[in-house]
């Protein structure tokens, strides 16, 4: 409704603040505006001269000054320039000349560390990550940061709930298990990652002579090994017979006793390369 008193258009991002002088009411506040203001989307127009291209960026409107200069210096302007080039054609001048000279990647050419050390030196202001906004925004406005959606595998998310992998949780290996439920000829028990199982009649003893609540007791901690794991549903099975117990787990290995893991090796240098790359050591 405002809107349409104001005339029905709204051409750039300050136009929503009221303004006395221009005879302008507001659509919102100016906290509200402060606030909303970079995510309210206005299509930049090169043949209008109202039209500022900072007002089609993710750019709060407090920091067009900081993307004004940032054009200025990818243009190479000295302050002349800039201000007759401001005179003639208004505030957003200076970008909308770097837009039409197509010299957004100029901006890629500016050290912005020294934007940053000059603002927190002269104003206390932290603006590194601002500066870096402005950049991509000059280049490519409201660009989709975020990653192409895609469906989790059973694996990333039995890892999610559990924290565990296929390395570090498998079939063979020995846990311990807290027992939930002991009947005569299964019992019930979880593992502290939360996964539950059962322990059929055949895993529980050796000692057909005895049952199993004869063997163990509700809320008892043993030692038990996995011989079945469904990682999609969580569960698992396991054995508490003592000649399962007395083999330890022994992970598979797919080459020769005295082969050599090339890949592995490959894997070692890559990433002492890497490290080498963070230290500055070579």
């Amino acid at each position: 409704m405002v809107i349409k008193l104001n005339g029905g258009v709204v051409s750039t991002r300050a136009e929503l603040v009221a303004d006395p002088g221009e005879g302008r009411l507001g659509a919102v506040g100016p906290r509200v505006w402060n606030n909303c203001a970079s995510f309210l989307s206005i299509e930049f127009d090169s043949s209008e001269t109202e039209s500022d291209y900072l007002d089609n960026t993710r750019v709060y409107p407090e920091n067009y000054d900081l993307g004004r200069k940032m054009a200025a210096d990818a243009l190479e302007l000295d302050e002349e320039d800039i201000e007759a080039e401001t005179q003639e054609n208004g505030a957003g001048a200076i970008v909308r000349k770097l837009i039409k000279d197509e010299g957004q990647e100029k901006v890629n050419d500016l050290i912005l560390e020294e934007y940053a050390e000059q603002l927190e030196r002269n104003f206390n202001q932290r603006k590194r990550a601002t500066l870096v906004t402005i950049r991509a925004e000059l280049q490519q406005p409201y660009e989709e940061l975020r990653r192409d959606c895609a469906l989790l595998s059973t694996d990333e998310i039995f890892t999610m709930f559990t924290g565990e992998t296929r390395d570090s949780l498998c079939e063979g290996m020995i846990v311990p298990v807290s027992l939930k439920r002991v009947a005569d000829d299964f019992i019930e028990a979880k593992m502290d990652r939360g996964i539950e199982g059962t322990v059929p009649a055949m895993g529980i003893s050796n000692r057909p002579d005895l049952s199993a609540k004869q063997l163990f007791a509700v809320h008892q901690t043993v030692q038990a090994k996995i011989t079945y794991l469904n990682r999609k549903q969580l569960t698992a099975n396991f054995s508490l017979r003592e000649e399962d117990l007395r083999r330890p787990y022994r992970k598979e290995i797919d080459r020769l006793r005295d082969g050599w893991d090339e890949a592995e090796e490959q894997k070692d240098k890559d990433s002492m390369v890497e490290k080498n790359d963070v230290s500055g050591r070579t």
